[in-house]
């Protein structure tokens, strides 16, 4: 179990946890006997760690496939992991089993990757039995192959987890409620020491990683924090760029923190004590508009076909780089991703929001022939009749109109 730091009155005790562990890994059973699975492979460390709380060297096993778990739709589950790292997982319920995983990739089986994949694929078909299909989040050739020669039948699981993660418990919204202060704490220290000029991005950046570590959080899922003439386009990671007075600096958090859920928030500051330009505060105004408009629109029972036709729409002359998706939130980035009609350049899927989905509203502005953006973002709980914004932290009052 996770280590989440100094306890605060914000932090959910041992048998609220127990209980959210039940409640998600009853989410995923139950989802994979709509689906009509008879069981899991979970590969992905998230869906790993949504199932059953256990970690290992999550970003490390992202790139590296090493341990996977094993969940039937009723019934205990089999967590294959590193040898030796029974430990990690002592005392978590959701875990009737913990084997040693045979790892299939090239670094560990060489050239003998077919046959341990064989090994591996056999191990997983005597625990499927004749069941029914066994649904995958994601797999290599190898791996497939040797399931389809054993006559397993092999479904797609990622809509299945995505669709059992989207609706939290009372406890997931308080582990949210808890990074987010950790993301708020370094938003607070990142914004102090940016007020000055001469700080770069890199040591900005440091700040959100330093302060998410201290407090028991896990790790940051992007570099996106850029100054100046680098606020335009969106997307350019955090750099050795000195900062600068009258620049803009923006951040997006996407921060992992305390028990491993995502404190997605993001901010524009002006560094220095001068005033802003009529240029910042007109994208700063109209950043905070877009995001404004798409939260209140956000209710249990609006499909996303109706988000999308009633969502902001920038004015003419503000569309080239500018966006301003939701998205749903929880131990990552989830399910849904939608656009608003003016971003809707490919087909995209309808649904529903539902009362205890987290969604975020992002907005990033800026002038189709300007130099810098803005960008700005909020988490919300979905409720029936509107939404709860789940971050307390400011805007910036220098910049707001």
């Amino acid at each position: 179990m996770a280590d989440i730091g100094k306890a605060g009155s914000d932090t959910p005790g041992p048998a609220e946890l127990t209980r959210m562990r039940a409640y998600r890994l009853g989410r995923v059973q139950q989802a994979l006997r709509d689906a009509g699975c008879a069981a899991a492979l979970l590969n992905d460390p998230i869906n790993i760690r949504y199932a059953t709380d256990a970690r290992n060297m999550q970003l490390w096993t992202m790139h590296f496939p090493s341990r996977y778990l094993f969940v039937p739709a009723t019934g205990p589950t089999v967590l294959f992991d590193y040898r030796d790292a029974e430990h990690l997982s002592a005392g978590l319920e959701t875990i009737g089993e913990v084997r040693r995983a045979v790892a299939v990739n090239h670094i560990s089986g060489g050239p003998q990757v077919a046959d341990r994949a064989r090994s591996w694929a056999a191990e997983l078909a005597d625990l499927l039995g004749s069941r029914g299909p066994l649904a995958i989040d994601r797999t290599s050739v190898p791996e497939l192959t040797a399931l389809r020669e054993s006559g397993v039948e092999v479904r797609y699981a990622q809509d299945i987890l995505e669709r059992a993660r989207m609706i939290k418990s009372a406890t997931e919204i308080a582990c949210l409620r808890r990074s987010i202060s950790v993301a708020e704490d370094a938003l607070t220290e990142v914004a102090e020491a940016g007020s000055r000029p001469g700080a770069s991005e890199n040591e900005l950046w440091a700040i959100l990683n330093r302060v998410n570590a201290e407090r028991g959080g896990e790790w940051i899922e992007t570099r996106l924090l850029n100054s100046g003439p680098r606020t335009r386009p969106w997307y350019q990671e955090a750099g050795s760029r000195e900062i600068e007075a009258g620049d803009l600096v923006c951040l997006d958090t996407d921060m992992i923190g305390p028990y491993g859920y995502n404190a997605d928030v993001s901010r524009t500051f002006l560094v220095g004590t001068g005033r802003r330009t009529g240029t910042q505060r007109t994208l700063y105004a109209l950043a905070r508009e877009q995001l404004e408009h798409n939260a209140a629109l956000l209710r249990s029972g609006l499909t996303f076909g109706e988000f999308r036709d009633r969502a902001w729409t920038p004015p003419d002359g503000y569309h080239d780089h500018s966006f301003g998706y939701v998205h749903g939130v929880g131990l990552s980035v989830e399910y849904p991703q939608v656009p608003p009609a003016y971003e809707w350049r490919t087909p995209s899927y309808d649904g529903t929001f539902e009362a205890g989905m987290v969604i975020c509203v992002e907005s990033y502005l800026t002038a189709d022939d300007g130099k810098e953006g803005v960008k700005l973002e909020n988490p919300y709980l979905i409720q029936h009749g509107g939404s709860e914004q789940l971050t307390s932290f400011p805007f910036a009052d220098a910049l707001d109109a």
